[in-house]
């Protein structure tokens, strides 16, 4: 029992939407409204940047370099960071600073009162789309977050530099979002079988 105590405990792993999941739930705004637009954005800059959502509700507007398509969260203290806006979003970034926030400076997500987005408001709209998607798993700001992850690692990302995206201080902090699915990892163990020396007598599969 001793010895169980000293073994530390594996983190649990984070729950994620898939990618056709992801697709509805950015389906789901009306982007021909406003409102619907905005909070299209507020699903696409949480997905495509792996923000958190005190950091999204924070973003201004010169945090925002569209020509170099960067990013920048304000973390305090000297741990500023930069996060890579991916080329595919780039013109949905344009067009809404373009139709709805064309200052420049202030905050980038307002809320229907014409103010900064809250960290609440942003939860309760993301549940709102999560059921006109019809997904059927409880879904926040940290489950995007996590999807981001995920979906970068599935992909073949290197979890050292999304772990610099995420604002991580250790990789540990990283590897629960590091899933693997049956078939992956099925997948993977079977590469081992050129290893393995075959049993007395038989036939491997050049012969």
């Amino acid at each position: 029992m001793e010895a169980l105590k000293l073994v530390p405990k594996q983190p649990k792993e984070q729950s994620y939407l898939t990618e056709d999941e992801m697709i509805s739930l950015l389906s789901a705004p009306d982007r021909s409204t406003p409102e619907g637009f905005t909070d299209y954005m507020t699903l696409l800059v949480l997905y495509s940047t792996g923000l958190r959502v005190g950091e999204l509700s924070n973003l201004n507007i010169e945090d925002i370099d569209l020509k170099k398509g960067w990013v920048h969260i304000h973390e305090g203290k000297g741990r500023d960071r930069q996060v890579a806006i991916p080329k595919a979003a780039l013109n949905d970034f344009k067009q809404y600073l373009g139709l709805y926030r064309k200052e420049k400076s202030g905050p980038f997500l307002l809320n229907l009162q014409g103010s900064r987005i809250k960290p609440w408001t942003v939860t309760r709209r993301i549940r709102h789309y999560a059921e006109i998607a019809s997904i059927q798993k409880p879904v926040s700001p940290h489950t995007i977050r996590h999807t981001f992850t995920t979906h970068l690692i599935q992909r073949g990302g290197r979890i050292e530099v999304i772990a610099k995206a995420l604002g991580h201080k250790t990789l540990a902090e990283t590897n629960p979002y590091a899933h693997a699915d049956f078939e992956d990892l099925r997948k993977a163990v079977s590469l081992l079988r050129k290893n393995i020396p075959p049993l007395s007598g038989e036939k491997t599969d050049n012969e």
